[in-house]
């Protein structure tokens, strides 16, 4: 009877996938250089996702249907700064890896995690590099090419290119063992949707105040009296702040909702918009 038990166990083994640190790096290689590859308005770095979860999927998965499924999940909408956004890859594939060996993981977990992460990394990776180190170091580059040494702009794309790499490498690395331990836990305890749900909260807010950034329309449409003349744009701010905005996310997500594609979608904004604008409405 014990030696039936010791071999199902080790059949378990033998069956259970475990990507190694080559796995890994062949996925962060094809992020770090193709993160922007085929960007586009409806994905963004979705294609770019795609292309590093690659490796990684034909490894974990072994019939079309879930490698299909896998790769539809890496394509969702995803934008966030690819060096300390490697966090987030390194965290997802520990997730695909818990999925392939047979874990309940839901779909929504995973795209909601991707969701809710690439808000705050982004902010703190813009800041460092874009923010911070590019500029400190285009100024010095700048200088020394000015007086003739042609170690400035050698010092710039060293500088550069250095840090992206050395943080993206030990980022993605970090979320992957981070991830095993975190999900790990969960799992044990059975929080698996307390998890989804948390980060599907937070990945709203965040598309949320994505879209009040980033999302600008205003009308100019005027209501003129012998007396006073009065602005629709202030009667709608009165009433709620970013109404225009919202109203066309709104539309957007309803349009979606009813199987149009963001292509067709793209070109009713703009049609609107250019119409709009002629008739002096925007």
């Amino acid at each position: 009877m014990s030696n039936t038990i010791v071999e199902n166990s080790n059949e378990v083994k033998k069956d259970k996938i475990v990507l190694t640190k080559k796995d890994i790096n062949k996925s962060f290689v094809r992020w770090i250089f193709f993160s922007h590859s085929c960007y586009n308005y409806e994905r963004l770095q979705g294609l770019g996702v795609a292309h590093a979860m690659s490796p990684i999927i034909k490894k974990l998965y072994k019939t079309k249907e879930d490698r299909a499924a896998a790769l539809k999940r890496s394509m969702t909408f995803f934008n966030c700064e690819p060096t300390f956004g490697s966090l987030i890859h390194g965290f997802i594939i520990a997730l695909e890896e818990k999925k392939a060996n047979g874990e309940e993981i839901p779909d929504e977990t995973i795209n909601a995690l991707k969701t809710s992460l690439m808000g705050p990394l982004s902010g703190i990776g813009d800041s460092v590099l874009q923010g911070l180190l590019a500029v400190v170091l285009l100024s010095i580059g700048i200088d020394m090419a000015r007086e003739g040494n042609v170690f400035g702009p050698i010092l710039f794309l060293l500088g550069t290119i250095i840090p992206v790499w050395g943080f993206g490498y030990v980022f993605f690395h970090k979320g992957y063992k981070l991830g095993r331990t975190v999900i790990q836990d969960i799992l044990a305890n059975g929080r698996i949707k307390t998890l989804t749900n948390a980060a599907s909260v937070i990945g709203l807010s965040v598309m949320g105040a994505m879209t009040a950034l980033n999302v600008k329309i205003a009308t100019k449409v005027e209501f003129v009296t012998s007396t006073s003349t009065t602005k629709l744009q202030d009667m709608f701010d009165k009433i709620l702040p970013n109404m225009l905005p919202l109203a066309l996310v709104v539309l957007c997500w309803y349009l979606l909702s009813k199987n149009w594609k963001p292509t067709k979608i793209i070109l009713l904004i703009f049609a609107i918009g250019f119409a709009g604008t002629l008739i002096g409405l925007f």
